[in-house]
C-alpha cells in the first residue's frame, strides 16, 4: 500500500503536512512515496508570476495566521520566513534523485524545518549540505549527484507527472488513482491508500426509535440549542461503558441527548435530566415520559445540583449551571472513574457575545485541576471528556456564574 506525496519547499502548508505523514503512515502500514515537484512552471501556466498568497493580500495574510495555529495544534516550531517564497529548487532536485533512498523523509523535513521552523535560506548549497550533513551523508557527493543533467531532467519529468495528474498545489497526495489536496486531507488519503471506506459510508447502528419524533417536534418550536446525532452516538458509547450506571444530563432540553443516552443504558441503569425550562422539556417527557429508568426535574439548575445526594457514573453537563457555572458541585457528584462531558466547545452561529471567553476560561480551569484526565475533541461541536481519577483540589474558578 502506497501513498505519494507531491511537495514543493516553498509551500506552506506543505510543512505541517511533512512533519505529520512519517508517523500517520506508519501507523497506518502505508509506504509513502515523496515527490518533489516546482509550482512555479504550473503558476505561470495560470498567469501567476508570484505566490498566490502574494498576490491576494487578505488571502495571505489568513493563510500565515492559519499555520501559525496549525503549527501550535500540532506542537511544531514555526517562524515566518523572512522571505517569500524561498527557491527550493536545489533542494528539489536532492529529493527527485533520491527519493528511493531510506534517508528521503528525514531530508525532506530538515529542509522544511530549516525554511519554516530556523528561517534560513534554503537557496543556499551550505544550508542543504548542513541538512545532508546532519544525517550523515556526503553532502559534497549528494549535491554533485543533485546539480547532474539527470537529476534536473529527472525533477522536470516529475512537474510534468504532477500537471499530468491534475496537481494545482502543494501538498497534494496521490492514493488509489485520486487527488487528495491540502494538509487537512492527509488522513483521507492515507485511507484511501489502505482502501478503508469514508466514514459516512461506514455501517451506522440504529438511532434511537423516538429520535425523529424528537427533532420534529424540537424544529416545530424554534428550539436551536439541541444536541446534534454525533455528539448522541457518543454519549451512547460511553453510557454503555457504565454498566447499572448512574448517569445525570444537566440540561435537558428537548431530549434529544436524554434519548441517547437512555439507549445505552441497561435496565438497572437511571438517568436523572434536570432543566429549568418547562416547555423544551415537555417535548421531551412526551416521547420519553413512559421510560421509568428517566427522572425529570424541572427547576433552577444550581439549585438541584446543590441538593443532588449520591454519585453519577457519567454528567453530561449541556447547560450553564454544572459548565460555567457551579462547576465545583457538578465535579462534585461526579464518582471516581467516572465521566464528565461538556459539548458546545466550538463556535456556533448562536454563541452571545463573551462566550468564547467562557470556554476558554472553563478548560483552562479543568486543565489545571489534578485528579482529572482530560481528552478534547475537535469534532462534532466541540467535546471535552473528563476522567475523574480521584480526589479534586479545586482551584478558584473564573468561569463566570
Amino acid at each position: 500500500m502506497k501513498l505519494e506525496l507531491w511537495f514543493e519547499f516553498a509551500s506552506t502548508y506543505s510543512y505541517p503536512a511533512v512533519m505529520r505523514i512519517g508517523a500517520a503512515a506508519t501507523q497506518a502500514r502505508v509506504e509513502v512515496e515523496w515527490k518533489a515537484f516546482l509550482l512555479g512552471p504550473i503558476f505561470q501556466q495560470l498567469g501567476w508570476n508570484d505566490s498566490p498568497f502574494n498576490l491576494q493580500p487578505a488571502k495571505g495574510r489568513y493563510m500565515w495566521r492559519d499555520l501559525e495555529r496549525i503549527c501550535a495544534a500540532g506542537g511544531l516550531p514555526f517562524q515566518r520566513p523572512s522571505q517569500f517564497p524561498r527557491n527550493g529548487l536545489l533542494a528539489a532536485r536532492v529529493a527527485a534523485a533520491h527519493q528511493d533512498q531510506p534517508w528521503i523523509g528525514q531530508f525532506v523535513e530538515r529542509v522544511y524545518r530549516a525554511n519554516f521552523a530556523e528561517d534560513r535560506d534554503i537557496s543556499q548549497a551550505e544550508v542543504i549540505a548542513s541538512c545532508l550533513d546532519g544525517l550523515g551523508l556526503p553532502s559534497a557527493d549528494v549535491l554533485t549527484t543533485a546539480t547532474s543533467a539527470a537529476a534536473k531532467q529527472r525533477l522536470r519529468e516529475q512537474t510534468d507527472e504532477a500537471v499530468e495528474k491534475g496537481i494545482f498545489g502543494a501538498p497534494s497526495f496521490w492514493a488509489d488513482g485520486e487527488l487528495f489536496w491540502g494538509n487537512d486531507r492527509l488522513e483521507q488519503a492515507i485511507a484511501a491508500a489502505r482502501g478503508w471506506p469514508a466514514l459516512a459510508q461506514l455501517p451506522r447502528s440504529e438511532p434511537p426509535r423516538a429520535i425523529e419524533a424528537i427533532e420534529a417536534d424540537t424544529r416545530q418550536i424554534g428550539f436551536d440549542m439541541a444536541s446534534d446525532r454525533a455528539t448522541g452516538e457518543l454519549l451512547r458509547a460511553l453510557v454503555a461503558s457504565k454498566p447499572d450506571g448512574r448517569i445525570l444530563e444537566i440540561g435537558t432540553g428537548t431530549g434529544l441527548a436524554t434519548a441517547w443516552l437512555a439507549d445505552g443504558m441497561n435496565d438497572r441503569g437511571a438517568l436523572l435530566s434536570i432543566d429549568s425550562d418547562p416547555a423544551v422539556v415537555e417535548v421531551a417527557r412526551r416521547h420519553l415520559g413512559n421510560d421509568r429508568r428517566i427522572t425529570f426535574e424541572v427547576g433552577d439548575g444550581a439549585d438541584i445540583l446543590g441538593r443532588i445526594e449520591g454519585r453519577f457514573d457519567l454528567i453530561f453537563a449541556d447547560a450553564w449551571p454544572g459548565k460555567f457555572s457551579h462547576l465545583e458541585e457538578a465535579l462534585g457528584l461526579l464518582a471516581r472513574g467516572g465521566l464528565y462531558v461538556i459539548d458546545d466547545l466550538l463556535p456556533q452561529p448562536n454563541w452571545p457575545d463573551g462566550h468564547g471567553a467562557k470556554v476558554d476560561a472553563l478548560l483552562r480551569d479543568l486543565g489545571s485541576r489534578p485528579g482529572l484526565t482530560i481528552s478534547h475533541l475537535d469534532w462534532s461541536t466541540g467535546i471535552t471528556i473528563v476522567a475523574k481519577r480521584g480526589s479534586l483540589v479545586p482551584p478558584p474558578y473564573q468561569g463566570g456564574g
